[in-house]
């Protein structure tokens, strides 16, 4: 997913975090004391060259073992850091997020981290990043999801500039479904943006016209170094060219999307959140003005969607200063233009919806899929039309389980439990060269595991950290779940929500 001679807003795979954005508010207070220095927690990730999970068989009770080897680095955010990670009994292929559990003391950071893989796992779209599973060691904790190519939205845009209305209509499409799915689950994902739409292989070979990495395969195996970042087009014909994608059920279409860091779940569709966080380009007003603006919802999703239908069709996003406070200011006032004789009346006109400052003057999901602008280059028979989101209530229901306002349990985790290390294996992540048949995606059918690893519990409602794990038992929850399998507490990866930082960066989440 991740080239290290890509810009580092290009190259980050799941998460695309390299700063985090200051606070909205200043601190003007002379008195104040100095900040503390920035912790950087993603170095407090060492993750082992061979990782195992343990897991307990369903049918025997007995512990078994599945191994990993770990590739490079793709990518890191403000807590993860993400490898390319290989099952070498079978040649799947992963991006593994890896926390150190160091950085999990404070129960806000665990809160976090165990509502992003609540909700990730109970999604389950064609245009969503699959969610594997989740194991632990004694110093980290894993979460495996589907691998995809190593490029976004973001280095499209980046490579080939503003796109056409067909080539812009193609990713719109998929985004759409992908977003219904969400709100169909009553799931709202705050963080959409070009860097975390990540392109599949497929998508990536019509983007580059076969020039590119063509696969996952191809990703992993060089670890995430040494590719070129362009993604500009060849004999293809760029983004939306190649019409077998346009079946994007039958062939995963062009891109998915990925980090879950920020979503919420809401009991009804009338609640509000208000917390404030996002990315400076993208986020919403009402984001902004936090609980005096009488909270957020949906919308937030819908404000999004338009800052990247403009950004496709422009080049730029429309509110991005070289300031983030200057960029904050213009989207309280909705300041923005567009450039002479570059978009079309009908799209300016679903942008300029999209972007109401008052969000119940915004559009649903559904009528952004139904405005003409999303049938242009549109090859079927009839104009397309957006798949009726498959609802699995009872999936959600019980992944998210005692994932809303209920604070975490006690820890369960075991603070002696390192695992045995096994015998280093020569093999590179989905390594060419190796001696075997060629490995299979993580896209390609997977067997489930014997029994859930202990994150994937879906009742689950523990999570902890090793040094808590040393304390007392306060909660019989938590003393029962160390006994029967020294369960873990998942990790969580970029800044808290809302929470002070000292450096800005517009591509970084609040």
């Amino acid at each position: 997913m991740a080239s290290t001679a890509a810009p580092a807003a290009a190259i980050q795979p799941v998460m695309d975090r390299e700063n985090v954005a200051p606070a909205v508010k200043r601190v003007d207070d002379k008195h104040a004391k100095p900040a503390e220095k920035k912790r950087d927690r993603p170095k407090e990730v060492k993750c082992p060259r061979i990782v195992t999970e343990r897991y307990k068989c369903a049918r025997t009770g007995e512990t078994k073992t599945r191994t990993y080897v770990r590739g490079r680095p793709l990518g890191k955010g403000g807590f993860a850091v993400v490898y390319g990670m290989q099952d070498p009994s079978t040649g799947e292929n992963f991006a593994a997020k890896v926390v150190a559990k160091s950085t999990l003391e404070k129960e806000r950071a665990r809160a976090k981290i165990l509502t992003e893989i609540r909700i990730h796992r109970g999604c389950d779209n064609a245009h969503v990043v699959r969610f594997v599973r989740c194991f632990e060691d004694a110093a980290n904790v894993y979460i495996l999801m589907e691998l995809c190519s190593n490029r976004t939205l973001a280095d499209v845009v980046k490579a080939r500039g503003r796109l056409t209305e067909p080539e812009c209509a193609a990713y719109a499409r998929e985004i759409v479904t992908a977003v219904a799915h969400l709100h169909a689950h009553r799931v709202i994902h705050r963080d959409l943006k070009l860097g975390n739409l990540f392109l599949t292989p497929a998508g990536l070979d019509e983007a580059t016209g076969g020039g590119g990495e063509d696969s996952a395969t191809g990703a992993a195996a060089r670890g995430g170094g040494g590719a070129s970042s362009d993604v500009d087009g060849g004999a293809g014909g760029g983004p939306g060219s190649d019409a077998a994608l346009d079946d994007s059920l039958a062939t995963g279409g062009r891109l998915k999307i990925g980090d879950f860091g920020l979503a919420c779940r809401v009991e009804s569709d009338d609640e509000r959140k208000t917390t404030i966080c996002g990315t400076p380009n993208y986020i919403a007003p009402e984001v902004l003005a936090g609980s005096k603006g009488g909270g957020h919802s949906y919308e937030v999703d819908v404000w999004s969607i338009g800052v990247i239908i403009y950004t496709l069709l422009v080049g730029t996003p429309p509110f991005q200063t070289s300031d983030v406070h200057a960029t904050y200011k213009r989207i309280r006032a909705n300041a923005y233009e567009f450039p002479e004789g570059v978009v079309n009346e009908g799209a300016r006109e679903l942008i300029r919806r999209c972007l109401a400052p008052k969000p119940g003057d915004r559009p649903k999901i559904a009528e952004i899929a139904a405005h003409p602008l999303l049938n242009a280059g549109w090859r079927g028979a009839t104009p397309w039309s957006m798949p009726t989101p498959r609802v699995d209530a009872e999936k959600m229901e019980r992944s998210t389980r005692s994932g809303g306002a209920e604070k975490p349990r006690a820890p369960a985790f075991s603070a002696g439990s390192r695992s045995r290390r096994a015998p280093l294996s020569p093999l590179t992540v989905a390594d060419p060269s190796a001696p075997r048949t060629a490995p299979r995606n993580v896209n390609d059918a997977t067997p489930p595991p014997a029994t859930p690893a202990p994150f994937d519990v879906l009742d689950s409602d523990l999570v902890g950290s090793a040094r808590l794990a040393e304390t007392p038992d306060a909660h019989p929850e938590a003393r029962r779940a160390r006994e029967v399998s020294a369960a873990a507490g998942p990790p969580r990866r970029a800044a808290e929500e809302g929470a002070p930082a000292a450096t800005a960066s517009l591509e970084s989440r609040v």
